[in-house]
C-alpha cells in the first residue's frame, strides 16, 4: 500500500478509536520510504538504496510493536494495522519480513495496490 492508502486507513482508525495516535502509527512505518520518495520522482524498487531498504525492514518488523505499546496502545494498533496491510500488498524486494532480522518472508503478498 502507498502512503495515501495508509492515511485513509489511519483516518478511519482514528475515527473508530477516537485517538490520533492510531493515525500516527499507521504512517510512521513508511518514514524510510518517504525519504526515498522525496529523493526521486519515480518508484523503482531496484533503485532504492540498500540503507533505505534496511530501514524499511526494521520499521516493518513485529519486534518494534512491544516498545511502541509503552508509548501508547493506539500507536501500536495503528502500526500493526499498517504492517498487516503491507503484508498482503507487497512483493519482490519489499515483501514483508515480519520477524526481521530473521529472514523469513511473508508468503501471501500480492501487488494489489500500486
Amino acid at each position: 500500500m502507498n502512503i495515501i492508502y495508509h492515511c485513509v486507513a489511519g483516518g478511519i482508525g482514528t475515527i473508530v478509536t477516537g485517538s490520533p495516535w492510531f493515525f500516527i502509527g499507521s504512517i510512521v512505518p513508511d518514514i524510510p520510504m518517504s525519504i526515498n520518495e522525496a529523493m526521486s520522482t519515480e518508484f523503482i524498487p531496484e533503485d532504492v538504496p540498500d540503507v533505505i531498504v534496511l530501514m524499511y525492514r526494521v520499521f516493518h518488523s513485529l519486534f518494534i510493536l512491544l516498545p511502541l505499546y509503552y508509548i501508547n496502545p493506539y500507536l501500536t494498533l495503528g502500526y500493526g494495522v499498517h504492517l498487516l496491510c503491507d503484508g498482503f500488498s507487497h512483493t519482490g524486494r519489499f515483501t514483508w519480513m515480519p520477524m526481521y532480522p530473521i529472514k523469513w518472508r511473508f508468503p501471501w503478498g500480492k501487488e494489489i495496490l500500486k
